[in-house]
């Protein structure tokens, strides 16, 4: 599978970088516990993640209800957030209130972390 050449501004981590996870998404399905980065790699929900060469890299930070810190998910969603704000700012779609399908994809992602982020800090579980 080929990656097109990253647009943004620093340049996204490549699949091979150590912080590949922090590639910005371009196609968030939360609802299916996927997303695809801008360096090709597939993260799943678990943090398992499919690299463009086919090589598959096991889940390798805990994300179920009875181990994920709530410092994990706050800072998921702090990611989130950063990346929404920094579409928002960068778009002209966004900036002139025009539908923005590309901003659509960062709002759905932030909605989602933050709807579980109230939701554990409702419970007592968040840690943040």
């Amino acid at each position: 599978m080929a990656t097109t050449p990253c647009p943004h501004k620093p340049a996204c981590p490549t699949a091979a970088d150590p912080d590949r996870e922090a590639a910005h998404t371009v196609a968030g399905h939360p609802e299916q516990g996927w997303s695809l980065l801008c360096n090709g790699v597939l993260l799943f929900e678990d943090t398992g993640e499919l690299l463009p060469d086919g090589q598959i890299i096991a889940p390798h930070r805990p994300v179920d209800g009875t181990t994920v810190t709530g410092d994990d998910l706050f800072v998921r969603y702090m990611q989130a957030f950063q990346d929404t704000t920094k579409h928002m700012n960068t778009c002209p779609a966004c900036q002139a209130d025009v539908p923005c399908t590309d901003g659509d994809l960062f709002a759905d992602r932030l909605e989602d972390l933050q709807d579980q982020y109230s939701a554990r800090k409702r419970a007592g579980l968040a840690t943040v």
